[in-house]
């Protein structure tokens, strides 16, 4: 059974660490908080944004991201190439993202807008009408 997190803005906090698997996350917005090593391993976000978060080596292990918002977020190290691909749909606005892998995914319509990619992997991915600017 999952745990449903709705309809929530969260503020400063610090979720490093933990695990937080299976969780159902919708209309929501996380303000400045720290995702660093948690591990959401099958936890499906919709409709949500993050604003100014971190998400250093977090793990997303079949995660779902269904109209997600990514907003100067700090991104490092993240194997989006793990999640499930159904329903993909995102964007990510001046986020600083490194060493972080996309490949073989299917990302079309994919926004980057004004982000900074570093060492980043988009290997065998379907980028058709991505937008990079």
């Amino acid at each position: 059974m999952e745990d449903i997190i709705e309809n929530k803005t969260i503020q400063k906090e610090d979720w490093s660490g933990r695990k937080l698997s299976l969780l159902e996350i919708s209309n929501c917005v996380f303000n400045r908080c720290n995702f660093t090593e948690t591990d959401f391993v099958g936890t499906k976000f919709i409709d949500c944004v993050f604003n100014e978060c971190n998400f250093s080596n977090s793990k997303i292990l079949n995660c779902s991201f269904c109209n997600v918002i990514f907003k100067e977020c700090k991104i490092s190290g993240v194997a989006f190439s793990e999640i499930n691909k159904f329903l993909l749909s995102w964007q990510f606005d001046n986020c600083v993202i490194k060493l972080c892998n996309f490949s073989k995914l299917d990302i079309g319509k994919s926004k980057f807008i004004q982000c900074v990619l570093h060492d980043t992997d988009f290997v065998d991915s379907d980028l058709r009408e991505s937008d990079f600017s």
